[in-house]
């Protein structure tokens, strides 16, 4: 709720907050990669995707409140944009997915305003400058981008702003979970640490 809310505000207040939910994956990652890790550090908000973030931090004396799955952030930037008319723009990830799962997120929330954006890949400077401006005439306020870890938080990092967006959030494959492409694990293997296991 508290992630939640944070969004709900960047958006309400106009502010530019880049959101990234932190998981095992990026840890190593940002272990291999210093480039990554710079980035990481320059966010504004990092937040544990995983129950073992939440396990390893507790163990390192640096408490974390809970989970927040990537996933459920998502479906929350749906509900947001159903309760203040914000536009989320969806933007990698193949696009006949996209479309599904902004059709399986407008299913619940019929108010949403949800633009599947088509993304050409590569996705060098002048294609990130079009799919820039498709956001900015599309006024969207969210941008939820599914490139992976770490082109997506790079491309966030680099863009968000010139978008005209106030939320930037890299969101792996969550597009692919939503449409139903990709099952998820049962509530009581994620609650346990175990989403892992079951993927």
């Amino acid at each position: 709720e508290e992630t939640e809310d944070y969004i709900r505000r960047a958006v309400l207040e106009n502010a530019c907050v880049q959101f990234v939910p932190g998981s095992i994956d990026f840890v190593m990652k940002a272990r291999r990669d210093p480039v990554f890790a710079a980035e990481l550090n320059r966010s504004d908000v990092v937040f544990a995707d995983g129950v073992p973030i939440v396990w390893a931090a507790s163990l390192l004396g640096d408490s974390i409140k809970g989970r927040v799955s990537g996933t459920d952030i998502v479906w929350s930037c749906a509900q947001i944009s159903a309760e203040t008319g914000c536009g989320v723009a969806m933007v990698g990830g193949e696009y006949s997915l996209t479309q599904r799962a902004a059709q399986q997120m407008i299913e619940r929330y019929p108010r949403a305003r949800l633009y599947p954006i088509f993304t050409p890949f590569p996705l060098g400077d002048n294609e990130s400058r079009g799919l820039m401006e498709e956001i900015k005439t599309s006024n969207c306020k969210i941008v939820l981008a599914a490139l992976g870890a770490p082109r997506q938080e790079r491309w966030v990092q680099k863009y968000l702003k010139a978008c005209g967006a106030n939320v930037g959030i890299g969101i792996g494959s969550a597009f692919d979970i939503i449409s139903g492409d990709k099952p998820r694990a049962p509530k009581w293997m994620c609650d346990n640490g175990l989403e892992w296991f079951y993927r």
